[in-house]
């Protein structure tokens, strides 16, 4: 799986006050499309002083966009896009804080990270076993350890399971539940064709039985 990342720490603006970005992940979104460097969030973690990280954390939930310079000087901008993501009244996203001393920490999701449907790690090793972790509780088929490459691979490629744009050494990928759900009759006769053409093996029932 290509992962795209973006270099940190990013420093963010809103209404004259700063803080800073060093983790963050931003779906791959069509909303944008038209803006370039704008990307939607689906996490956002800000550090810095409490008034600055407060405001910013507030104008991001409340549906504003933020901007942010990275390091090489490239400007982005990101915010919630709307209801596809959390969605309470006019309020988008979900927040996690607390303060040391003068410094505070916000970390700010949307419902798609809340609701488990996001594959998240800090490095690759992890990551792969969260895939899997969110393919067999998210796919609505049958799958098998053997068959766990297979079926990212070929997920991805259709994009029910979609890479997002992170900042470096943060690993995130969206399994788009709704489509997996109602194109389940598709993704079963692809499997079907995919163990016809011996492009992945049948388990031997000794196997299997030694996985279960």
């Amino acid at each position: 799986m290509n992962l795209p990342h973006l270099p940190t720490p990013a420093r963010v603006f809103y209404g004259g006050l700063t803080a800073f970005a060093d983790h963050f992940a931003f779906y791959p979104s069509d909303t944008f499309a038209s803006r370039h460097n704008t990307y939607a969030v689906a996490l956002v973690s800000l550090s810095g002083p409490r008034e600055s990280v407060r405001a910013l954390q507030s104008a991001l939930i409340m549906g504003r966009t933020l901007r942010a310079l990275l390091p090489g000087d490239t400007l982005i901008s990101f915010g919630f896009t709307g209801s596809e993501h959390w969605h309470v009244g006019r309020t988008y996203g979900r927040t996690f804080s607390h303060t040391r001393g003068q410094a505070h920490h916000a970390l700010v999701v949307s419902r798609d990270v809340i609701e488990g449907r996001v594959a998240l790690s800090r490095n690759s090793n992890d990551f792969r076993r969260a895939l899997h972790d969110k393919l067999a509780e998210h796919l609505p088929l049958p799958t098998h350890p053997l068959w766990n490459a297979w079926w990212i691979e070929s997920l991805t490629q259709q994009e029910y399971v979609q890479p997002l744009v992170t900042s470096r050494g943060l690993y995130a990928a969206l399994f788009c539940t709704d489509n997996l759900a109602r194109d389940q009759e598709l993704l079963l006769a692809r499997l079907r064709e995919a163990i016809h053409n011996e492009t992945i093996p049948v388990p031997k029932p000794s196997y299997a039985k030694e996985v279960a």
